[in-house]
């Protein structure tokens, strides 16, 4: 897996997002960490999951607002 999973190590999850995509990425995971902060892993049919290249700031009610037309969400937080 390519990305920059090391940032995300010792952090502590807070939110995780679910997006099923009609064009690429076809899907995505988003990581909401109780800091602000959030990571993103990615993937399309028949390719590699790739995580983003770090963390970036941003909630998750931020985050469910991006997207794409027709793109369904599941939002999940403990």
């Amino acid at each position: 897996m390519a990305g920059a999973f090391d940032q995300i190590v010792g952090k502590t999850v807070d939110e995780v997002i679910f997006k099923d995509n009609p064009s690429n990425p076809r899907q995505q995971v988003f990581l909401v960490f109780d800091d602000g902060t959030y990571f993103e892993i990615y993937g399309g049919e028949g390719d590699p999951i790739k995580g983003a290249r770090g963390i970036d700031k941003g909630d998750a009610d931020w985050i469910e607002q991006l997207g794409q037309d027709g793109q369904s969400v599941l939002r999940f937080s403990g």
